[in-house]
């Protein structure tokens, strides 16, 4: 199954009727749900707000994009995490059960207002000692046990991925069923399209390749790793070769 996520603040999903190449989904993840206690003097306490434009990103607005007949399947997912600072993870195995109850809670009354279908994790910033790996794997088994959410998936980031994602993957791979690798985000430019093929069979070793997605930054600011031409170029080969769904 071959999968086109946009990642986005406002609405501009609603002006999508085709994409670049055939896909089976198109999905639309909202970004950010927040934890609330993160950018202040007490500990995170896992109750999630949207962050996104809720004046244009509605309910109805939703509703009514899904309706639309498309070529594809649309889902639209609430992406957990920032790529703020000031919003690193920082929960710790002694607050996890309170934070995971929160968590769980909350995400499921975005995920039922919104008539959404799933979950990503995308935290670009996780606080060394902090409970990662258990908290957030459990809300993900939570909602998918106790919703039945359609899709639950993570989106790796180079500097995080060794220590916090890959172990996260491999002890909730049950309850995972997307992994977006975050090129944008490699230290090292890569400015060859076979770099970056080779990077991601590489990053394959980690991945089931029926579960991984190339993931770019649509931001001109984040293009200095990977330029967009050499991203086309490289998802078009690593679909190609099915290295990537």
């Amino acid at each position: 199954m071959t999968i086109f996520r946009q990642y986005t603040r406002d609405a501009s999903f609603t002006k999508v009727t085709e994409l670049p190449f055939e896909v089976d989904k198109f999905q639309v993840a909202l970004l950010f749900a927040i934890d609330s206690n993160c950018n202040g003097p007490s500990p995170p306490d896992g109750n999630f707000t949207p962050s996104w434009d809720t004046n244009k990103v509605t309910p109805n607005v939703i509703s009514t994009f899904k309706a639309k007949e498309l070529p594809f399947q649309v889902e639209f997912l609430v992406c957990i995490g920032d790529q703020d600072e000031k919003y690193s993870f920082a929960t710790n195995a002694s607050q996890r059960d309170l934070w995971v109850r929160n968590a769980t809670s909350s995400l499921k009354k975005i995920i039922d207002d919104y008539h959404l279908d799933g979950i990503d994790v995308y935290h670009e910033h996780i606080n060394q000692g902090s409970d990662f790996v258990d908290c957030i794997g459990t809300v993900m088994q939570n909602l998918k046990q106790i919703m039945n959410i359609s899709t639950a998936s993570i989106s790796p980031t180079a500097p995080l991925n060794t220590e916090f994602y890959i172990p996260l993957f491999n002890k909730y791979q049950n309850f995972i069923d997307t992994v977006v690798y975050q090129c944008y985000t490699e230290t090292q430019p890569i400015k060859e399209a076979e770099r970056l093929v080779s990077l991601y069979e590489d990053i394959g070793q980690s991945y089931p390749k029926q579960k991984l997605l190339a993931g770019q930054s649509t931001l001109s600011k984040d293009w200095g790793s990977v330029p967009p031409n050499v991203f086309y170029i490289a998802s078009l080969s690593l679909l190609e070769k099915q290295k990537i769904s």
